[in-house]
């Protein structure tokens, strides 16, 4: 409970302001996260900001029942924030990782922060696969950042991720789950970057086999016809180890066009095996 003090006029006392006191409830948001924590002794007066962007991302709290949302999408406006700096200075409660990216994606639509520049290191390969629940065009944002701006460390971070892709999977039957995970594999088995590419197949082989149909039906393996026909060799092995490891028939059209390609004779030889074996 906030206690405000509003201005009125009043028509038997001219134009003079008279202070009223009044009470109501409001949410506020914190623009300074270095700074002490306010207590009870501490005086507010409202003012006027000429900062859309802030005005526009405070606006969709609007219809949200918990303050961390709000609180975690200004901070990483006003202070950059990344995950570690917001879960240490709120409170409670404090966002999953699953729901920093989701604050960060709110911020890049409504503001003009730059996550390729002064905004980086709000960008965490490790937060891709964390706790907690993301919305699939958010966690595809994410992992696109990702590979833009921090691909030099996202292949390595992959690699370590097996783990955390279980568990994540496993805490939940919820498709909003499957869809995030979905969402981040397509991205990353796109990537332009074939040490990218390789291990985000190499992850998704460790999917475990109950897990899979969930994540294949929300697309999980759109990423493979763009390994498939990747110029790369080491890159194109590892879709058709992925290929043999879902037993994925969607990928037969773009094993047929292997086959018949000028690619290497071993990789020729392989899709050719696998067209047999998927029928």
């Amino acid at each position: 409970m906030a206690r405000l003090e509003l201005s009125r006029r009043t028509a038997n006392r001219g134009p003079a302001d008279l202070l009223t006191p009044a009470e109501g409830k409001i949410k506020l948001a914190c623009i300074q996260m270095n700074k002490q924590m306010p207590n009870s002794k501490v005086k507010y007066r409202f003012s006027r900001r000429s900062d859309p962007d802030l005005a526009r991302l405070c606006a969709l709290s609007a219809n949200e029942f918990t303050n961390f949302s709000v609180q975690t999408r200004t901070w990483i406006y006003s202070d950059k924030a990344d995950f570690a700096a917001v879960t240490k200075h709120l409170l409670f409660p404090k966002p999953t990782a699953g729901q920093y990216l989701d604050c960060a994606y709110d911020v890049a639509r409504q503001t003009n922060a730059n996550f390729g520049a002064e905004y980086k290191g709000c960008i965490d390969p490790s937060l891709l696969f964390g706790a907690g629940r993301a919305r699939p065009q958010a966690a595809e944002w994410y992992a696109q950042m990702c590979d833009k701006h921090a691909a030099e460390s996202l292949a390595g971070t992959l690699k370590s991720q097996s783990a955390a892709v279980a568990a994540l999977l496993a805490t939940t039957t919820d498709n909003r789950v499957n869809e995030r995970v979905a969402a981040t594999f397509r991205v990353l088995a796109g990537s332009p970057h074939p040490d990218v590419a390789i291990a985000a197949a190499e992850l998704l082989k460790s999917v475990p086999a109950d897990r899979r149909t969930a994540i294949v039906l929300k697309g999980a393996l759109f990423g493979l016809p763009a390994m498939l026909l990747s110029k790369d060799k080491a890159v194109c092995t590892a879709a058709l180890d992925l290929v043999d490891s879902y037993q994925d028939r969607a990928a037969y059209p773009y094993l047929s066009d292997l086959a018949k390609s000028e690619a290497a004779p071993e990789l020729k030889a392989r899709a050719a095996a696998l067209c047999k074996a998927l029928g």
